[in-house]
């Protein structure tokens, strides 16, 4: 009867430490693990375009990278305009964050030069972004656009 009154003690004390430490472990959580769960979404959707860009960008770059060394002169020439698209796009954004945009995503394709923005934009922030796309790029302003909450071009 003497054991067992020692293993129920002991059991109790054993679950008393497993609960105790539950709890302390769920305090010293980082921030972002303590937000609701369509905060957490968000914040993770922010950066989605941008990631889903890269990746597609390199899966291409290697299937092109694959027929380049095949002998392929068209593929050759195509990889090398990928990659200076995503210099020029790199660029952009890099220069964007300096600007205090730092979750701004660029496009670049023949042609055109795509920026989008979270931030509304006045006139005068949508001309010193388009001059920004102007130098880096090569492109000519009209075919830069903005994508704001104003929706600027």
């Amino acid at each position: 009867m003497n054991g067992r009154i020692r293993r129920g003690i002991s059991m109790m004390l054993f679950l008393c430490l497993v609960i105790c430490a539950f709890y302390l472990r769920e305090a010293s959580q980082p921030e972002y693990m303590q937000l609701p769960v369509t905060q957490v979404i968000s914040v993770v959707e922010e950066k989605s375009y941008r990631v889903e860009r890269d990746r597609q960008r390199s899966e291409e770059m290697a299937a092109l990278t694959a027929l380049a060394q095949t002998g392929d002169a068209q593929a050759g020439a195509y990889l090398k305009t990928l990659v200076e698209r995503s210099e020029k796009e790199l660029a952009v954004e890099s220069a964007l964050e300096s600007m205090g945009y730092a979750t701004a995503v660029c496009a670049v394709r023949e042609g055109a030069v795509m920026v989008c923005v979270e931030a509304a934009l006045d006139a005068s922030c949508a001309q010193r972004i388009i001059e920004v796309c102007e130098k880096i790029t090569g492109e000519c302003a009209e075919n830069v656009f903005i994508l704001d909450e104003k929706r600027y071009s």
